[in-house]
């Protein structure tokens, strides 16, 4: 049961690394434009790395003071800290992120288009980035208050399409894997 919890913990914070590392990145195309060729070495290590010590200091605590009564995050130990308060100040960074690169965008298209066009791209902006930076775990965290049964739905049906909106986005939107399935699909068509 604690091995189970651990990697379960340890995958979610991990997760949530990518979503700060992404939101970092987008800060820094769209508001700072600085070059963001970054080894991918230093995501790892951030996303993995600081995690798993987090994660073991957890691990190493629980086992020694909570191991008799409890198998792993509740609310009764109060370990579900050791989770909340990681993903809230993620979801704060990255909520900030959100404003700083609507903003900007906009910024950027006030001189181009209506006021009208620029309130439909901050809006498309908005629901695209909200579930890829990870701040429909917000919904999560107030699934546990008195109003809860719609932040539940409102969390599980965000929260299930985030992967596939990753994939469109990443995936399907990207030029690159386009241009490289196009040059694939050449290559079957003339053998």
């Amino acid at each position: 049961c604690i091995f189970v919890a651990i990697v379960i913990h340890y995958m979610y914070l991990v997760a949530f690394g990518w979503m700060m590392l992404e939101g970092v990145y987008l800060y820094l195309m769209v508001v700072k434009v600085f070059n963001t060729d970054v080894k991918m070495k230093l995501y790892y290590a951030f996303s993995y790395g600081k995690r798993l010590v987090f994660s073991l200091s957890i691990c190493i605590f629980v086992f020694v003071y909570f191991y008799l009564f409890s198998c792993w995050v509740s609310f009764s130990n109060g370990l579900v800290w050791t989770f909340v308060a990681p993903v809230l100040l993620i979801s704060l960074v990255n909520f900030i992120i959100l404003i700083r690169v609507v903003r900007e965008m906009t910024r950027l298209q006030n001189s181009k288009s209506s006021d009208t066009s620029n309130t439909r791209q901050s809006v498309k902006a908005c629901v695209v980035l909200f579930p890829l930076l990870g701040l429909t775990w917000v919904f999560g965290v107030l699934a546990v208050t008195d109003a809860g049964l719609v932040f539940q739905y409102l969390f599980t049906i965000l929260n299930s399409l985030q992967g596939l909106l990753i994939f469109v986005l990443h995936v399907l939107r990207s030029s690159e894997i386009r241009h490289a399935f196009e040059r694939r699909r050449l290559q079957w068509q003339t053998t």
